[in-house]
């Protein structure tokens, strides 16, 4: 843990792990029909909260190149049918909702975000177009990777 300070190690248990994994799993609803897109970078720790909750449940990892997230978030999610992305507001914004179709991506059910600040218009976007269009998407605001043995 160092959000509030100097680095420290600290011990998880396995039964945490599991614990998590459930619930994540349950919350976000991923299941072996889950399309996971591996957004976080292998070497920053919350990769392994979708990498250990898609193995759990049975579900596909859809994986790309940094660019390909970077610079084509839009075409990622649509070509990998994607329907669960944990990543940042940073990198949600580049998706260029604003002049995004909600339709392109169908099969998208949970969106997580974290690891800073979420910004307002991100939270009325999403809430705007899945009113006006009925999307079956939820939106999460995620934190707490120390705490909740992986990410929350």
């Amino acid at each position: 843990s160092g959000t509030t300070g100097f680095p420290k190690g600290c011990i998880a248990s396995r039964n945490a792990l599991d614990a998590y994994l459930e619930a994540k799993n349950k919350i976000h609803e991923v299941s072996v029909e889950s399309v996971v897109l591996l957004a976080s970078a292998v070497s920053f720790d919350p990769c392994f909260s979708d990498i250990l909750a898609t193995i759990n449940a049975g579900a596909t990892m859809f994986l790309t190149s940094r660019e390909s997230l970077s610079a084509h978030l839009n075409e990622t999610l649509a070509l990998g049918n994607v329907s669960h992305v944990l990543c940042t507001p940073t990198l949600w914004s580049t998706l260029a909702i604003h002049d995004a179709d909600p339709a392109k991506f169908p099969n998208l059910r949970v969106v997580a975000l974290g690891g800073e600040h979420i910004p307002k218009h991100i939270i009325r976007t999403w809430a705007r177009q899945d009113a006006q269009d009925n999307q079956p998407c939820r939106l999460f605001a995620t934190y707490g990777v120390t705490e909740a043995c992986v990410y929350q």
